[in-house]
Order: C-alpha cells, then sequence, then structure tokens
C-alpha cells in the first residue's frame, strides 16, 4: 500500500500487538518512511515481518520497532 501523501512512497506493514491497539489506528498498521504518517491497513501478510529498515538502518526491530513506529505517528501532522 502506498502513502496518500507522499507518492510512491510504500508503507511499511506491521501487525499491532495487543498492548499497543489503543494507540493505533487499527489491528495492522502502516508507516510511511517518507512523511512517517501511520495508517491502519487491511491485513497483508507481510504485516509478521515488517520492514522497517526502510525508514532507517537503525530503526529498532520487532515489537520495539513497533512501539516506536506507533509513536512517531502520534508526533506528525
Amino acid at each position: 500500500m502506498d502513502c496518500p501523501d507522499c507518492e510512491d512512497s510504500q508503507l511499511v506493514v506491521f501487525t499491532v500487538p495487543s498492548e499497543y491497539r489503543a494507540h493505533a489506528p487499527d489491528d495492522t498498521a502502516g508507516i510511511c518512511p517518507e512523511c512517517l504518517q501511520v495508517l491502519g491497513v487491511d491485513g497483508d501478510s507481510s504485516a509478521s515481518d515488517p520492514e522497517f529498515e526502510a525508514i532507517s538502518q537503525d530503526f529498532p526491530r520487532g515489537e520495539a520497532g513497533v512501539a516506536v513506529a506507533l509513536a512517531l505517528g502520534k508526533l506528525t501532522h
């Protein structure tokens, strides 16, 4: 799925663990590597292994990456 604001920028899709769902737009979300907007997305098979390195090689992996992505999504807009 592409970011609606950044043409041709593919979202990094991830599954949101239950403890973070109150802070997420949906059970599956995506973060734009350009503008860092976080959007809810329909379930995606790649959501179980998010490629956060598309944002930065130093971006945390796994559940820590999900937490950082959701926090960054709150800072935008």
